[in-house]
C-alpha cells in the first residue's frame, strides 16, 4: 500500500500585509474624507486597491447633502465602484426625511441603480421610521424592492 500526498501543505500561510489610511476635514458646515486600502501583499497574495471619497455639505434649509464614491482595482485594472448622493431635510423638530440614490458600475459599465427614501419621527425617546428602496440590476433587468418600518423606545 502506498499513499502519496500531492500539493499538501502543513503549517502557517505565508505572511501578507494590508495597508490602509484615511484623511479627513470637518467643520460646522461640511466634512470631507478620503480613504484608501491596498493589499494584501506577500508571496501568495493577490493585491487589491481601493479608494473612497465621502463628504457632506450643510445646505441650510435642506439641512444636508452627502456624497460618496468608491473605486476598486486589481492587477487587471478597474474592477468596480459606486457613486452615491443623498439629501436630508428636517421638516420639524421631530420629523426628518431623506432621499438617496446610488449607481454601481463595473468593467462593463453601470451594473445597478438604487433609490431609497425614508421618514423618521422622534419624540422623547420614542422613534418611528419608514423606509422604501428599489434597485434595478442593469445587466439582467431584475428589480428588487423593500418597504420597511421600525419603532424604538429608549428606557
Amino acid at each position: 500500500m502506498q499513499v502519496q500526498l500531492r500539493n499538501a501543505r502543513f503549517g502557517l500561510d505565508p505572511a501578507n500585509v494590508t495597508v490602509s489610511g484615511s484623511i479627513g476635514y470637518s467643520n460646522d458646515l461640511s466634512s470631507f474624507n478620503l480613504s484608501a486600502t491596498a493589499g494584501p501583499f506577500g508571496p501568495e497574495a493577490t493585491p487589491n486597491y481601493g479608494a473612497t471619497v465621502k463628504g457632506s455639505l450643510d445646505l441650510g434649509n435642506l439641512n444636508a447633502f452627502d456624497f460618496s464614491g468608491t473605486a476598486n482595482f486589481n492587477a487587471q485594472g478597474f474592477q468596480n465602484g459606486n457613486v452615491s448622493l443623498g439629501l436630508t431635510r428636517d421638516f420639524s423638530e421631530n420629523l426628518s426625511g431623506y432621499a438617496r440614490g446610488t449607481v454601481g458600475f463595473g468593467r462593463d459599465g453601470v451594473s445597478n441603480i438604487t433609490g431609497e427614501t425614508g421618514l423618521n419621527y422622534n419624540q422623547g425617546g420614542t422613534s418611528v421610521g419608514l423606509t422604501g428602496r428599489v434597485s434595478v440590476d442593469t445587466n439582467t433587468g431584475d428589480y428588487t424592492g423593500y418597504v420597511g418600518a421600525r419603532a424604538g423606545i429608549k428606557f
